[in-house]
């Protein structure tokens, strides 16, 4: 009896190609929702299908399934492998591999640093070891178990197409959409180490790139004035007022911000624009600026200035960017960075920044400069409201309406109905941003100030969403501020002028911080009488282009 029961184990009669294909792709989903957010293992089940598919074909002869065998055990193990050291990470620390967090981490530690990280959490990455190598282990044996099969049944042939197609378009959508195959482990981890030789770099030069930006600071500050003591910029992520009622938008998104707009000492400009479209880009145009309009090499910065000046500069952030943190927030007294998950899978809630701004304004340093920097509505916009933000908008309301009367997709429809519930968000965060710096400006001159990097595309011009460098939504953005009763220039803030661009706000920075400078141009802040907008050229391409 022994013997009939070993030789059937040896020699399986027969299996099912789709029977073991959906084992195999179960058990990867099933370790990515154990391991990390669903929509990041949704993703990467595109990585497992690769290497189920051909399980999927009926290939009867044994040799040919033992040649393959160790391609998709190979394929499998790294997958798994990826998703104990995602799991680590995330479970750890909320961290991603690329975020900088983790690319710092890498770089700055040492051999015995090291040694004592693995001591400290030898159990959480012993566990994580033991998951993945049990789902290495289940994997290797349903391979073996197809591998011994003596014969592959193949009876359900419509099916078994349909599965091997759809599949098969999942994996190519999986390496054409970039933001998707970035984080494929082959990809990801070539990030990673891309990253950190990015990062080796910009920490070899930025002592040297910091010298020059205060040297530069100090010689072109002239004279100081007692302007505002305390300065809150909220930096809101893609962001397009035109989806704010505060603006006229037939949805009552920014409810609390339309509120707070009929109170003394607030103003917001009707047409506000950003000359980028994408982050980075933004943030050069907005706290980077020419010298010398001859000198087109050497640029200052802004927050090199304020330092210079004597401003307490602190940097709150709930996005995850290495550029933005070597570049201007090493310029700051005090950094705390509260997303450690980048990307458009990044669910880090911005009610973060609240607690941390209110210890910033409590601070006692006589001239605070505080940034904020929100995670906004950058895309993925059904993750940037919580799960239980209960808010739904009608299939009959006058934006569905519009939208259905210009044909948009049904995709489009969903995610601007995500991007206005996410506003109704951000409609909660800005305001409460602005409730803790009204309550710490008694006896202060205090000035408040949001705006965001650039806009989006949410289907008014286009049928699609995200990003846009060519159409006007791409660079749509609200402007507003708020001006505590000591601030000089409050009186005058119903008069100011209703158009702004981001690229000079610069200008109005040193002109709130009564900072001074050679080559200032003050017909550039929105603060002075004598403003003197243009409107960007960008712009003004951009309106002679129909939207269809």
């Amino acid at each position: 009896m022994y013997c009939r029961r070993q030789a059937s184990m040896k020699e399986i009669r027969s299996i099912s190609p789709i029977f073991t294909f959906l084992v195999l792709i179960a058990l990867s989903l099933i370790f990515g929702l154990i391991a990390i957010p669903s929509g990041r293992a949704i993703q990467l089940t595109a990585w497992a299908s690769l290497f189920t598919l051909p399980v999927l074909l009926p290939i009867q002869n044994k040799a040919t399934r033992k040649w393959i065998f160790p391609i998709l055990f190979l394929g499998f193990s790294i997958l798994f492998i990826d998703f104990g050291i995602r799991g680590f990470l995330y479970h750890m620390y909320e961290a991603s591999p690329t975020s900088a967090f983790v690319i710092e981490s890498l770089l700055n530690t040492n051999q015995n640093e090291s040694f004592e990280f693995f001591q400290a959490n030898s159990i959480e990455i012993l566990c994580w070891i033991a998951i993945s190598f049990t789902f290495i282990a289940l994997i290797t044996l349903i391979l073996l178990y197809w591998v011994k099969a003596k014969s592959i049944s193949f009876s359900h042939p419509k099916t078994t197409y349909a599965l091997f197609i759809f599949f098969i378009c999942f994996i190519v959508a999986s390496w054409v959409i970039k933001p998707w195959r970035a984080h494929l482990p082959p990809m990801e981890w070539v990030n990673v180490a891309s990253k950190i030789e990015s990062l080796r770099a910009d920490w070899n030069s930025i002592t040297e790139e910091i010298a020059q930006e205060g040297n530069a600071a100090e010689q072109h500050i002239t004279k100081l004035h007692h302007e505002a003591e305390t300065i809150v910029l909220v930096i809101g992520e893609s962001i397009n007022r035109d989806n704010m009622s505060l603006y006229g938008y037939a949805r009552d998104t920014t409810p609390r911000l339309k509120a707070e707009s009929k109170k003394p000492g607030f103003f917001y400009a009707k047409e506000a624009w950003s000359t980028r479209s994408s982050t980075v880009e933004a943030f050069h145009s907005m706290f980077s600026f020419a010298l010398d309009q001859h000198d087109k090499v050497n640029h200052g910065n802004v927050f090199a200035f304020f330092q210079k000046a004597g401003w307490y500069i602190e940097w709150i952030s709930n996005q995850d960017d290495l550029a933005i943190k070597s570049e201007y927030a090493s310029w700051a007294k005090n950094d705390l960075f509260l997303n450690r998950a980048g990307g458009r899978t990044s669910n880090s809630m911005d009610e973060k920044v609240l607690v941390p701004l209110k210890e910033a304004l409590n601070n006692p340093a006589p001239k605070k400069l505080i940034i904020v920097h929100l995670i906004g509505i950058h895309p993925n916009y059904s993750l940037r409201s919580p799960s239980d933000y209960s808010v739904h908008w009608s299939d009959e309301d006058t934006v569905s309406t519009q939208l259905k009367e210009k044909d948009r997709s049904l995709r489009t429809q969903i995610a601007r109905n995500d991007y206005d519930r996410a506003m109704l968000y951000q409609d909660k965060i800005l305001t409460e941003t602005l409730e803790l710096t009204q309550k710490a400006s008694e006896n202060q001159s205090v000035l408040w100030l949001f705006l965001s990097d650039h806009g989006n595309e949410t289907g008014n011009c286009l049928d699609r969403t995200g990003h846009s460098p060519v159409t006007l939504s791409g660079y749509k953005i609200p402007f507003m501020l708020w001006a505590s009763p000591k601030f000089t220039k409050q009186e005058d803030l119903q008069h100011l002028p209703q158009e702004f661009r981001a690229d000079w706000l610069s200008e109005m920075l040193f002109d709130a911080a009564g900072i001074h400078w050679k080559n200032s141009n003050p017909t550039r802040s929105i603060l002075e009488s004598n403003y003197q907008y243009q409107e960007p050229e960008i712009i003004s391409s951009l309106k002679k282009r129909p939207c269809s």
